[in-house]
């Protein structure tokens, strides 16, 4: 029963309008790890692609790319675009199921302001996706453990543009016409 001295216990978090902004900034950073560089290809094979990044991280090492190989591991890009969908997805369903029912008139607007920065992440994220790799799994909740996507299934490119555009939708009905801060998106951007 007593509460972790190295980490923020989930009891502790997702309380206050701070903490819903917290975890907003931790989906931008690692939004910002899977837009920070370009991808040129020709055709939709991993063969032919080239990139050009400015740090690490990326699936590429200087001008080599560092593809999955024969039957090897995942391209490192697409883990990463994963790993940015389930963040997203974190502060959307913390925030919508935790915060939202117990929030003060006052921090509704802001907090829902947030879910659009979210979901408008999450869109921008599975456009690079089915852009780079076609159909692709669609995930939209929180991913705890390897075993719950074990058997994820491609869903149809047709599929995710429809998810796609009603996050851009949400977004556009709910976010500011300015950002709130530099870097962070708006309505015209959505």
């Amino acid at each position: 029963d007593l509460e972790p001295t190295t980490e923020l216990g989930s009891s502790a978090f997702w309380n206050t309008k701070e903490d819903a902004y917290s975890a907003l900034m931790g989906a931008y950073a690692a939004s910002r790890e899977v837009f920070f560089a370009d991808y040129v290809w020709d055709g939709m094979g991993d063969f032919q692609r080239t990139g050009w990044s400015r740090g690490n991280g990326s699936a590429y090492e200087g001008n080599r790319y560092r593809g999955p190989g024969y039957l090897g591991s995942h391209d490192p890009y697409y883990q990463a675009l994963f790993g940015a969908v389930n963040r997203v997805n974190y502060v959307i369903e913390n925030i919508t199921l935790r915060m939202l029912p117990s929030a003060q008139e006052a921090d509704l607007g802001l907090l829902n302001e947030m879910i659009a920065e979210a979901r408008f992440l999450r869109g921008m994220i599975y456009h690079r996706l089915i852009s780079m790799y076609g159909d692709v799994p669609y995930i939209d909740q929180i991913v705890y453990d390897n075993s719950e996507v074990a058997d994820v299934t491609r869903i149809p490119i047709s599929q995710i543009k429809d998810a796609i555009i009603e996050d851009f939708t949400f977004a556009v009905e709910t976010l500011p016409d300015s950002p709130r801060e530099h870097g962070r998106t708006a309505k015209p951007v959505a």
